[in-house]
Formats: structure tokens, C-alpha cells, sequence
């Protein structure tokens, strides 16, 4: 609200009193809806859609919550109080200023021991999430000291994959080199890391659904066999036959010469 008497604004007030008139007197009053702010606070790995914002009185504002890949909304508070997570929040018919909150936590995946039943739950990370992941098993094979990782993986037929799963140690009881393998064939793209509590595997694939197991072994994985490009090949072949007829027609000269230098016998 703001106030203006003969033009001149003064202070905003609910009450003035008009003194010492001497003539005539304009008094204007001038009115403004009110207006409040919503705070946005958010953790990293996600998005809130708009950031902190001004809303007018009545007016209503919906938020639109977004994980990046690989992550879930973890928590969700409004105005203090923990309200269901759920992908957009709506302040109806606002009257006060108020606030929002999300945090975002990686996706963890459980993965069952077939042998004990017993649980273990696996980070997953990279555009491959745990929603496109099911049937998530552990089995340990004694006899051949051999751990397989097995799980099915689903998405947009056509597109590409990266995934990236966090297996710890713990659920690995035989076993140290893992080698990925999709519907039985070894993945050219995989690799990993470790360090002393879990393993970092990962791979890429092609969608649209696919059998994903991961061997763990005693032995490294085998190294890549170099193939000689057919087109080198051809090309160095030339080079070396010159070369070993270089080399025999030297040696035939270096044995003719030294057949000439040999001494005659007198009889």
C-alpha cells in the first residue's frame, strides 16, 4: 500500500491523519497485491524446477522434481514436515511463505546368495538404472573357486547402455577378476576397479533386453589377441622379399671376392 498526499508519497500506513490544511488536498491511496516467497533448497545428483520463486496471494505453484540417472528422491520436505516423495509438489491457493526440500540418494539394487538366501544391496550408477534391472542373483561355486553375478537388463530397444555396479567384496566369496557377458558372449567394452571393501564393475551394451552375468574367477581375463591387419601384411611383403634378395646377392659377392683372394699353391 502506498500513500500520496498533493502527489508526494509517505509513509505506508493504515491510518493519516491529514493536518494544517490551508487548501484543497489530494489524498491518494494506492493498493498492491502481496506477494511470498517459496525456497528451494536441493542435495546434488537432481533437480528442482523452478528455484526459489515469488508467488502472488491465491496463486498456486506446482514444482517439478527430476533424479538425475541413476538416482530416486530420497526425501521430500515441505514447510518443515516430511510429505511423500513423488515426482511434482503443488503450492495451492498460497497465503505464506514456505519452503521445500529434496535430497536424492543413488539407486541400490538387492542381490539374493541362491546358495543362503542371504541379501546384499549393490549400487547401481551410469543411464543403466536398478528400475531396468530385475532377478538379481549371487552364486558361488566352490568346487571351480567361481562367483556369477546374474541379472536381466531391460530398455528402449535401439539405444545404448552404460552401466556401472558397485558389488561388494563381501558378497564375492570366491573369485578376484570379473569378466562381464551378455546372452553368453564376452562384452568388449567392461572393465573395472577395486578397492579393499568392493568391486566397480562396468559395461556397455545395446538394448532391448539382454542376460548380464558377471564371472569372477581366480585368473586374470584373458589378454586380447593381436590380429595383424591383412592389409599390412600385404603391403610388407615386397619389402622383405627385396630385402632377403639384397642380402643374398651380397653374400654371393662377398663369396666370389674371397674366392679371388685366395693363395695359389707353387708345386
Amino acid at each position: 500500500m502506498a500513500i500520496k498526499v498533493n502527489g508526494t508519497t509517505v509513509a505506508p500506513t493504515s491510518l493519516y491523519t491529514v493536518t494544517n490544511v490551508t487548501g484543497p488536498t489530494t489524498l491518494t491511496v494506492e493498493f498492491a497485491i502481496n506477494t511470498y516467497t517459496i525456497t528451494v533448497t536441493q542435495s546434488d545428483h537432481g533437480t528442482i524446477a523452478p528455484s526459489t520463486t515469488t508467488v502472488v496471494y491465491g496463486g498456486s505453484q506446482v514444482f517439478t522434481i527430476t533424479p538425475n540417472a541413476g538416482y530416486h528422491i530420497v526425501s521430500l520436505t515441505v514447510d518443515g514436515s516430511h510429505v511423500t516423495t513423488r515426482a511434482t509438489y503443488t503450492f495451492s491457493y498460497v497465503e505464506n511463505s514456505h519452503s521445500i526440500i529434496v535430497s536424492f540418494a543413488i539407486d541400490m539394487l538387492t542381490a539374493t546368495v541362491t546358495t543362503t538366501s542371504e541379501t546384499f544391496p549393490l549400487e547401481i550408477s551410469g543411464n543403466v538404472t536398478a528400475q531396468q534391472m530385475s532377478n538379481v542373483t549371487i552364486t558361488p561355486y566352490q568346487s571351480t573357486t567361481t562367483t556369477i553375478v546374474s541379472f536381466t537388463v531391460s530398455g528402449p530397444s535401439g539405444t545404448a547402455g552404460f552401466g556401472n555396479i558397485t558389488l561388494p567384496k563381501t558378497s564375492i566369496p570366491y573369485g578376484t577378476n570379473p569378466v562381464v557377458y551378455i546372452d553368453n558372449n564376452q562384452v568388449l567394452n567392461q572393465g573395472y576397479t577395486q578397492d579393499a571393501d568392493n568391486y566397480y564393475v562396468w559395461y556397455t551394451t545395446h538394448f532391448s533386453t539382454h542376460e548380464v552375468t558377471i564371472q569372477f574367477t581366480s585368473t586374470p581375463s584373458p589378454t586380447p589377441t593381436i590380429t595383424p591387419n591383412p592389409s599390412t601384411m600385404s603391403l610388407n611383403v615386397p619389402v622383405i622379399a627385396a630385402i632377403i634378395l639384397m642380402g643374398l646377392v651380397i653374400f654371393g659377392l662377398l663369396v666370389k671376392r674371397k674366392s679371388r683372394q685366395k693363395p695359389q699353391v707353387l708345386s
